[in-house]
């Protein structure tokens, strides 16, 4: 028998108010979320021609901006890398907030110690391993050369990488790059090239001690590299961690010859260590010395960081130099200078830290690119090769870097591993 129901008898399922409600809701939250996306999507994909064509205008500007404003030549801005300028891609606040994400320090007051101190605390152990960072410190005149010593330290396996960007430039390029970034715009700095003891250098140099020693307080140790210095080993195997300050000589040739020549220790030569190069443990002599320090290059305008760290190194009522043939050392033993409060400072070995001074003198990659040696008088002697290789004092960095197999970035500055 055929069913009788007409069409309008047949029930359909009705939808109530609520669920009506519902839907609609749902769905303006969907097409609220892909708008969102989209605007997302569209800053970062946008994001990229802007920066080359921002590039490809600044490159016009590199050798003028790496010029020192007396026009005077320098070793130090003989770089062409970076921009000078300070400024990066033209990116508004709201850009900046929606690629870089929120800051919970954004408004710290940056001239309160105690805020400061606290702010190293959040951003060094978000990367810090067994509390060490490995700290370098850049503006936009070295961001290339920072960008291969931190290439140099990743093939490393070292990733506890914590970047000081001097300027705002570098401080956005370096954060644009995804790498974490102390910054702290009332201290100076500047995007320029400027000449080794010029008074901005100088100036510069005086905001260090006052940096390393908020590090310290905040319960950080720290491997301090310039950024003209590039790995080829793991550079903590030269560490033994049984002082507070262990430090790259910065010895000339007769440093080298002694080295190389007689197996060490090395002798403490009156320009003392670098400064560029070093490893601070976080304790309380280690606090005294900076604090020291700081007072030192308030009082004496002329000084820079390395000149002020080699006086107080070299002061015998302060410091204790371990393993050094120099005859600062009283008390003779390193337990004696500990319980005297002394500060415990030791040369690392200059085979495995290399200065530019060492390079200008013979310690390079042989012919054919095997190995390390030492050129002198004619004669030739085989070296292991260098943990740390170290530009200081050098023109042409970047080729230095090259011709001894020390530069690992391509010609668009990515990292080759």
């Amino acid at each position: 028998m055929k069913s009788s129901l007409t069409f309008a008898d047949q029930k359909t399922p009705t939808q109530t108010p609520s669920s009506s409600k519902r839907t609609f809701v749902a769905v303006l939250l969907l097409l609220y979320l892909l708008i969102i996306g989209l605007d997302i999507f569209r800053l970062k994909t946008d994001l990229e021609p802007r920066l080359t064509q921002q590039a490809l205008e600044w490159q016009s500007a590199i050798e003028k901006a790496n010029q020192p404003e007396d026009g005077k030549k320098d070793d130090n801005c003989n770089l062409n890398s970076g921009r000078g300028d300070g400024t990066w891609f033209g990116m508004t606040e709201e850009d900046r907030k929606v690629f870089f994400g929120e800051d919970p320090w954004s408004e710290r007051d940056t001239r309160s110690e105690e805020k400061e101190v606290g702010y190293i605390k959040y951003i060094a152990r978000r990367v810090a391993v067994n509390d060490t960072v490995v700290f370098i410190p850049t503006n936009d005149n070295f961001i290339e050369l920072a960008m291969n010593l931190e290439c140099s330290l990743r093939r490393q396996g070292i990733t506890n990488i914590l970047f000081w960007a001097l300027d705002a430039g570098s401080n956005f390029a370096l954060k644009a790059r995804g790498l974490p970034v102390y910054f702290n715009p009332s201290l100076y700095g500047t995007s320029r090239c400027v000449n080794y003891h010029a008074p901005d250098y100088n100036r510069m140099m005086r905001e260090r001690p006052k940096v390393w020693k908020w590090f310290l307080q905040a319960g950080i140790n720290f491997l301090w590299m310039d950024a003209d210095i590039s790995m080829l080993g793991n550079p903590f195997k030269a560490l033994r961690y049984d002082v507070d300050l262990e430090i790259q000589s910065d010895g000339q040739s007769n440093l080298t010859e002694w080295v190389i020549a007689k197996g060490g220790p090395a002798p403490n030569p009156p320009w003392g260590g670098c400064a560029g190069l070093f490893h601070l443990r976080s304790t309380p002599r280690s606090i005294k010395i900076m604090q020291e320090m700081q007072s030192l290059m308030l009082r004496d305008k002329e000084i820079e960081d390395q000149q002020a760290l080699g006086t107080l190194i070299g002061n015998k009522t302060l410091t204790h130099i371990v393993g050094s043939s120099n005859a600062n050392n009283d008390p003779p033993t390193l337990r004696e200078a500990k319980e005297k409060g002394l500060f415990l400072a030791r040369f690392v070995d200059p085979r495995k830290w290399v200065n530019g001074h060492q390079l200008n003198n013979g310690v390079e990659l042989d012919e054919g690119g095997s190995g390390w040696v030492w050129k002198k008088d004619g004669k030739v002697m085989r070296l292991e090769t260098p943990l740390a290789v170290h530009a200081n004092g050098m023109t042409g960095k970047k080729k230095m870097f090259e011709s001894r197999k020390a530069w690992f970035l391509d010609e668009e500055g990515r990292c080759q591993m």
